[in-house]
């Protein structure tokens, strides 16, 4: 799709078209709800800028105008001023550092060697724009280039790539790429997937080589690879595929282990030559830790590890002694340490109000070092005892639960789902609080994709700040995740979507049970495919859900095939082809932009959208609020802002900065403001 720059007289000429259009016909008033509803923001270029901007610019002024504003958006600054390590690499001559420095600031690469730290360059030295984002960096073999990727206005499916020559001090090359793996070829060429034949609208993207020492770019023809990281790929020729490693011979992956769902998500070389994979499955929830060894010439497999009955595993980490399996059911977070012929040693669970982030096991020491964090504390560690199972200091959750002078809890509940499916939820709030019903909060939901949801998510920094002022966050397990592997997701796709809704749902209940919070100030927040379900709840359940924020979200179900036609079949793998008449059957139930032309009353609702967003097209977005604002009994609690320059990660500070600022201090705000709440510094 080419997006194009409305001149102010393009703008103004769409203002007042839409002023002195025929509301039935171009407002698209309809007495029943239409399947194909308000076209003109699909096809009017200028008519659907004009509105966008109209009305996106009417709700941040609303915003802005807010008492809550300003100390939000210091606070957002505060919380993100630090300087943190975005992505590292290394060769034989120095190490180099990629640095968010903070939020409004460039972000900055260091050289690191043994005379010491230098910074080499930042984002201006690329770009003059304040939301640009660099995210990965590499060191090259022979250490004449950095290679440098960066997002496309905050998404994830085109990337920019630039080639820094150290010693001339400019990038002498950029291109558009699909994903940011680059694999190594030689010491002077890199393989990388070109995404121009892509953006054309082509069959893409092209496999391509560029050459450091000559600046030539080439198409690899007739070769089909699969990166691992920069010194390993998946090389697939004559129907079979073979692991290439730097300076190994290549190896054999037998079809009974690899298939194109499975992933390669851990390699290690052993200092005897044995080749450690943890090749997974995570759609089947099949993953394997396997050995590969040579015997008398002869390639030889085992299986060290499987995943194990009620157990998903995360993550795979090959230590010199030891393996670390990362797993988890629900809310049972468990590292299992392992030897090498895949006997468990050890296991070591997660404090309940944390999470682990690192586990360092010593063989033959009964005493592991864990690093755990809470929504206030990052990176401390406590000891485990192996022969007593339990961590040794008794003030853990207290020290990890306490924070300028106010003790807070975080626990698993328990909430039932209308069908009586019993939801795991992690609430989190001040000790203190009084259970009067008048507490905000925030339930958090992705549900879908059999992607980890929020139960065990402590990332959001201004999550922290809420709960010290008094609201409550929730991050219940709904289904549609991965929480309790394949059956939990495939529980609710399709025509059962809906019973990610109801755990929605159930999880309000729940808390309001507990006389916690209350329907009016009770808000719900998704993105993506979260969005689609947070819109599809909010006006489904009004009378339990009081607020909405939803993001970037698949809104209009009975057109997202049009809409996002360059994700193929990707939102129909979830929620069925609203082009088969039994889908479109039962998405007429759900699908927020249908159901919003219905005159009824809606919450509070925020809908926001990255204007450049190349996953979920804008235009959902722009849809259901149009819905709303003509359709809604109560069209003042309807409130919509589109962000220019901005993508499918636009609240993601390492990716779009001072967009992310903005961005995240408009919906604090908006949260702050409708559950009554006074922000505070």
């Amino acid at each position: 799709m080419r997006f194009w720059r409305l001149s102010t007289v393009m703008l103004l000429t769409g203002l007042a078209q839409l002023a002195s259009a025929d509301p039935k016909a171009c407002l698209g008033f309809y007495r029943e709800p239409a399947e194909k509803y308000a076209l003109w923001l699909e096809q009017n270029l200028i008519l659907r800028q004009a509105w966008v901007s109209k009305e996106s610019g009417e709700s941040i002024r609303k915003l802005h105008e807010s008492d809550n504003y300003s100390t939000v958006s210091d606070v957002v600054l505060s919380l993100n001023s630090k300087p943190t390590a975005i992505s590292v690499d290394n060769n034989t001559l120095a190490s180099y550092e990629l640095r968010f420095m903070g939020l409004n600031k460039p972000q900055s690469l260091f050289r690191i060697t043994s005379a010491g730290r230098k910074e080499i360059l930042d984002t201006t030295t690329i770009k003059h724009d304040g939301s640009f984002s660099l995210l990965q960096v590499y060191a090259t073999p022979k250490d004449s280039h950095v290679i440098l990727t960066a997002t496309d206005n905050g998404n994830i499916d085109i990337f920019q790539m630039y080639i820094y020559d150290l010693n001339s001090k400019k990038v002498v090359q950029h291109f558009q790429t699909d994903g940011q793996q680059i694999t190594w070829k030689n010491d002077n060429e890199f393989f990388f997937l070109n995404a121009e034949k892509k953006l054309r609208g082509e069959k893409g993207p092209s496999l391509s080589t560029y050459n450091l020492k000559t600046g030539a770019v080439s198409v690899v023809k007739n070769e089909t690879l699969l990166f691992m990281d920069k010194d390993a790929y998946v090389k697939f020729e004559d129907n079979h595929a073979h692991l290439l490693i730097k300076d190994k011979r290549k190896i054999f992956l037998p079809k009974s282990f690899f298939n194109t769902d499975v992933e390669i998500a851990g390699l290690s070389v052993r200092d005897n030559g044995d080749t450690m994979i943890f090749a997974n499955d995570s759609w089947n929830n099949q993953g394997k830790v396997l050995r590969h060894s040579r015997k008398n010439g002869k390639s030889h497999w085992d299986v060290v590890y499987q995943t194990a009955k009620d157990s998903v595993i995360e993550s795979v980490e090959f230590h010199d002694d030891h393996i670390s399996v990362n797993t988890f059911w629900g809310p049972t977070i468990v590292t299992k340490i392992l030897d090498y012929s895949g006997k468990e040693i050890a296991a070591v669970p997660s404090p309940s109000c944390c999470l682990k982030n690192a586990v360092r096991f010593k063989t033959d020491s009964d005493i592991v070092d864990v690093v755990v964090s809470s929504h206030f504390k990052q990176g401390v560690t406590f000891k485990y005892s192996l022969k007593e199972k339990r961590y040794l200091d008794p003030t853990l959750e207290k020290q990890m639960m306490s924070f300028d002078g106010v003790d807070f809890i975080s626990a698993i509940h328990w909430a039932t789902s209308k069908d009586g499916t019993r939801i795991p939820v992690r609430l989190t709030y001040r000790k203190d609080l009084k259970r009067d019903g008048k507490n905000g909060l925030l339930i958090y939901g992705y549900g879908g994709f059999m992607s980890a949801g929020y139960m065990n998510s402590f990332n959001a920094k201004m999550d922290a700040h809420f709960i010290k002022n008094g609201g409550i966050i929730a991050g219940p397990a709904l289904r549609g995740g991965n929480e309790f592997g394949k059956k939990w997701h495939e529980s609710a796709m399709f025509e059962n979507k809906h019973k990610t809704m109801e755990d929605f749902v159930a999880t309000a209940k729940l808390v309001h049970a507990m006389e916690l919070s209350s329907p009016a100030i009770t808000a719900i927040q998704g993105w993506s495919n979260g969005g689609f379900l947070v819109s599809a709840t909010g006006l489904l359940y009004p009378d339990v859900i009081g607020i909405v924020v939803s993001g970037n979200g698949v809104n209009d179900q009975l057109r997202k095939e049009v809409l996002d036609a360059q994700f193929g079949d990707g939102w129909a793998y979830e929620y069925g082809d609203s082009r088969v008449a039994k889908v479109l059957a039962y998405l007429k139930q759900w699908s927020p932009v249908f159901r919003a032309q219905m005159p009824l009353p809606t919450p509070h609702m925020l809908f926001m959208n990255g204007r450049m967003d190349s996953r979920v097209n804008m235009v959902h977005s722009a849809k259901i609020a149009f819905a709303l604002k003509h359709h809604s009994t109560t069209p003042e609690n309807v409130n919509f802002v589109s962000l220019p320059n901005s993508g499918h990660f636009m609240t993601t500070v390492t990716y779009q900065n001072t967009i992310a600022w903005k961005a995240q201090t408009l919906i604090w705000t908006f949260l702050f403001d409708k559950m009554g709440m006074t922000a505070s510094h």
